[in-house]
């Protein structure tokens, strides 16, 4: 039987000086984050702090023959000669005044983290009290080693988000005002209770990223779109011209003596009744002019019915993702924050992740949909199976269903807004051209296109998704409208 992956199994040998070697002895600083074991021939170093933790294989005279990355070693800092900055009475704190307190804490205690360091120079700063440096340290090391003492665990909450969990208290947080403390008894209970909130903080970031990225990448979408569709405007303006002059040029038609190839006629449509430049053709009548005028914007008709319904469609989706923005923007719990991203994958702006456990949770339904005048909305089927989706799981029975007659193609709703309304026939018109543009017909001049409310629609047994019966249906020829 052949394995489903022919993948060769990772080797990996590290170290090969200390294989069979003896352990003769070993040392763990505590306080230093090191361990450091002797071998026979060999010791093994362990760094677990700074910018690059490594492993160092050393001769018996500290000298390195090998590493797990590269990189100089650390001092190293004997058993002995530790100093473990909780132990004030014994520690040297030879403190001058020309170098910094962090320099000097990363100096002498190399293990400590920057948050260890931050309370230590804030303590020291918040200090006035006029004594040596060393002997004012000294008194700050003493009394987080009390506090460490107390045997309390803390935990450190900006907002909603666990920031820090400590064994002693973080007066240098604590001095934000957004900064809440939980103190605990136990450090196994704050560190399960910091760990699981961080687990939730690590899923709410990721999806909060992804929200924010797939909201922004939509909006400028659209955005560059609203903005390329105000461009036509112009072109509503021209035809409007276009039309004036034309309607001029009949007004005035026993008036005009064409013998130029521009006339000049009051405009009469206008309150200040100004005088208007016409460009004419000599050759031809003022009808004929005219309707040189009438038509140089006739084709444009379709194409900026289109637009507009393309407007009204991206304001609609614009409002959506500004209403989801805002709430992204207020957002203040997990829970919260996954129902605004289901409602993303409804909007088909996020994937459904490979890790959900239901399978119908990732058939996300996704329709192409239109806003047409007035705010009335269209919604298309892309396939069978959405199409079945859209017509009996999504349509309200109200709704009006539209398709296509004797060809294949889409589902099309036209949602109505209330119960029992029948929408405008320049709606249904619309929406019928709508369905006929997503058929198998859409290259012809006229399709015949029936359309029902969806109350009247049913599926029929064992056929393939999408196939339908209808009843109290309607006819209507209509020209494809490609938007």
């Amino acid at each position: 039987m052949q394995p489903a992956y022919n993948i060769k199994q990772p080797q990996f040998q590290l170290f090969d000086k200390v294989q069979n070697q003896v352990i003769c002895d070993l040392f763990i600083h505590l306080f230093d984050k090191q361990v450091a074991i002797e071998l026979e021939k060999y010791k093994i170093i362990t760094f677990f702090y700074g910018s690059q933790p490594n492993i160092f294989i050393t001769d018996q005279k500290d000298s390195v023959i090998d590493s797990f990355k590269t990189g100089d070693m650390p001092e190293l800092t004997r058993p002995q000669n530790g100093i473990d900055f909780r132990s004030v009475n014994r520690g040297t704190f030879d403190f001058d005044h020309s170098e910094s307190l962090k320099i000097f804490l990363k100096n002498k205690f190399a293990a400590l983290n920057n948050t260890i360091i931050d309370e230590i120079v804030y303590r020291f700063e918040q200090n006035n009290v006029e004594i040596k440096k060393k002997l004012k340290l000294k008194y700050v090391l003493e009394s987080i080693k009390n506090e460490i003492d107390k045997a309390k665990t803390y935990i450190y909450r900006q907002g909603n988000s666990v920031k820090k969990i400590s064994l002693f208290i973080l007066t240098y947080l604590e001095s934000n005002n957004d900064i809440t403390l939980q103190e605990f008894d136990s450090v196994n209970a704050a560190w399960q209770r910091f760990i699981s909130e961080k687990a939730d903080q690590a899923e709410y970031d990721k999806l909060y990223r992804e929200c924010v990225s797939a909201v922004k990448k939509k909006m400028e979408y659209l955005n560059r779109s609203l903005k390329h569709a105000a461009e036509l405007e112009d072109l509503k303006e021209r035809k409007r011209a276009a039309e004036l002059k034309g309607n001029l040029l009949l007004t005035f038609k026993h008036q005009i003596n064409i013998e130029k190839n521009e006339v000049i006629l009051k405009n009469i449509f206008s309150d200040n009744l100004e005088n208007m430049r016409i460009k004419v053709n000599p050759n031809k009548s003022v009808s004929e002019n005219a309707q040189i005028y009438f038509n140089k914007y006739k084709d444009i008709d379709k194409k900026l019915l289109a637009e507009d319904v393309k407007t009204n469609t991206l304001s609609h989706e614009i409002s959506i993702l500004s209403d989801i923005n805002n709430k992204l923007n207020a957002v203040s719990s997990l829970s919260e924050l996954k129902r605004l991203y289901k409602k993303l994958i409804d909007l088909n702006l996020l994937s459904m992740t490979t890790s959900s456990s239901n399978k119908s949770d990732k058939q996300q339904i996704a329709f192409k949909h239109f806003v047409l005048e007035d705010n009335w909305h269209v919604y298309i089927g892309k396939s069978g199976e959405n199409n079945d989706e859209l017509t009996f799981n999504y349509a309200k029975k109200q709704d009006y269903w539209f398709h296509a007659q004797g060809v294949p193609g889409s589902h099309v709703i036209l949602k109505v807004k209330q119960k029992d309304q029948v929408p405008p026939h320049q709606i249904l018109e619309q929406v019928a051209g709508i369905a006929a543009a997503n058929s198998k017909s859409k290259h012809s001049a006229t399709v015949p296109v029936i359309y029902t409310q969806v109350r009247y629609v049913s599926r029929i047994r064992n056929a393939p998704k999408g196939t339908v019966n209808t009843r109290n249906e309607k006819t209507i020829f209509v020209e494809p409208f490609n938007i």
